[in-house]
Formats: structure tokens, sequence, C-alpha cells
């Protein structure tokens, strides 16, 4: 079935026109550089972002935010304990497993 112009700027027309927010730019630029911190795809990390629309920009929930904080303090917390456990091993010269 074909559509004239006239349907197809009707249907523009009334698409609403969207920005990011910079909270959600953030969030981007925060995944670019954890992506890149752990050597995880970007994708993963893009895939659980969760967005709600919020006076015509897309920003992350509030939902989304606070799991990705309680994510981000457990990355923070592991890489101490390695940290540690190396400085311990350098010290006393074990191998680690």
């Amino acid at each position: 079935m074909e559509k004239n112009d006239d349907s197809a700027e009707t249907e523009k027309e009334s698409t609403p026109v969207l920005r990011l927010s910079d909270d959600l730019i953030a969030v981007i630029r925060e995944l670019v550089q954890l992506s890149l911190l752990t050597g995880t795809n970007i994708v993963d990390h893009m895939r659980a972002v969760q967005v709600e629309i919020l006076d015509g920009s897309v920003v992350p929930t509030d939902n989304y935010v606070v799991e990705y904080n309680k994510y981000v303090e457990k990355l923070a917390q592991e890489a101490e304990e390695m940290q540690a456990a190396m400085q311990e091993a350098q010290a006393t010269d074990v191998p680690l497993n």
C-alpha cells in the first residue's frame, strides 16, 4: 500500500522530538568509561539502561540510577580487595592463585 506525501508529513509532524538529558549523557559517558576499565562490551551496559520521558527529554529512571550506583560501589569494593591482596602478596612474596 502506497503512502502519499501528505500522510508522511502528517506522521512526521505528530512524532515528538526528544532530546537526551544531561543526566542521560552523563550515564552514557560513565558506561563508556566502565566498559573500557572492565574490558566489557558497551552494548551489554547500554541494554541495561532504563529511561523515561520527562519534559521532552529522555532521562534515566531513578531505579536505574540507584541500581547502577550499587553496581559501581560493588566494583569499587572488589577492586580495593584485589589491590589489598596484591599488596599483601608482594609484601610476603607469596604468589597469587
